[in-house]
């Protein structure tokens, strides 16, 4: 049965992501092959994928300055990507996931 999977790219510098970048792919096959296709796609994907700033509700404190639609990559990817998932959410909603996405995140 074909579904979408999703090839997710956190975009950061210096250590903070500002930017998640999607591209968005429809194929048919197991669990494993689907892992599988969307690593084998990174590349191609990457420079292809639509962009999402961070919201701006987001914020993060840099060198003594509270700096608006960042996090640093060490918080995202706390409570085993937890709060990297809450990112994923609002992206999500927008094209309309299953309950259960298949994803890969880079």
């Amino acid at each position: 049965m074909e579904e979408q999977i999703y090839n997710f790219f956190l975009i950061a510098d210096k250590g903070f992501l500002h930017t998640i970048g999607l591209y968005i792919h429809t194929i048919s096959g197991t669990d494993a092959e689907k892992y599988q296709y969307l690593q084998s796609k990174v590349a191609e994907d990457l420079p292809n994928c639509k962009k999402y700033p961070l919201d701006k509700s987001i914020k993060s404190v840099i060198n003594g300055k509270e700096i608006e639609g960042v996090i640093s990559i060490e918080t995202a990817n706390t409570h085993g990507g937890f709060m990297l998932n809450k990112l994923f959410e609002k992206i999500y909603v927008e094209v309309n996931a299953s309950n259960s996405p298949l994803y890969v995140s880079t």
